[in-house]
């Protein structure tokens, strides 16, 4: 499989990972805060619980949330898509004009699609998962980004994964 930072194979309740293999190109990773595409792209189909999440931030979901396209298929977890602006970018994006970059203003809360950027995953089996990058990401390969490790994908890219996973499966089979 081409283009793959790593191979994840998955407990059988797909729930947990038991192993990493990684693939034998290097990546490096750090946000830079710029969002020129994560952000501004749309926004991704939101779950119940992460709605909530978004909830008890003080906002009301009819401000934020925006009813599914037809041919969306998704889990039922789904209760719609983040809104966008006009441009198209997530009505959560801030713009910070003193430090010229862009923010999050529901970070802490951010559902698990956008948590996993700039990785997304393609089901290669029963039990496994390639993990794969957003190429057009400008935080991938940067001279100050992380190294992706087997150790940076467990802290960092498992939990959003099996979240994203949960999201996106059909409620019959992933």
């Amino acid at each position: 499989m081409d283009g793959f930072v790593a191979i994840l194979t998955l407990n059988s309740a797909a729930t947990s990972v038991v192993d990493v293999s990684m693939g034998e190109k290097q990546y490096r990773f750090t946000c830079k805060r710029c969002a020129s595409l994560c952000c501004s792209l749309g926004g991704p189909v939101i779950t119940k619980k992460e709605a909530e999440s978004i909830e008890n931030t003080g906002l009301s979901s009819c401000g934020f949330i925006e009813p599914l396209t037809s041919g969306v298929n998704c889990s039922s977890l789904v209760v719609g898509g983040l809104k966008t602006r006009s441009d198209g970018s997530c009505v959560f994006l801030e713009s910070d004009q003193t430090k010229n970059n862009r923010r999050c203003g529901i970070y802490s809360v951010r559902p698990a699609l956008c948590r996993l950027y700039p990785f997304t995953f393609e089901q290669c089996g029963p039990d496994k998962v390639a993990l794969k990058i957003i190429p057009c990401c400008l935080g991938l390969n940067s001279s100050e980004g992380q190294v992706v490790t087997e150790n940076y994908i467990l802290e960092n890219v498992v939990g959003p994964l099996l979240d994203a996973m949960q999201v996106l499966q059909k409620d019959d089979k992933f």
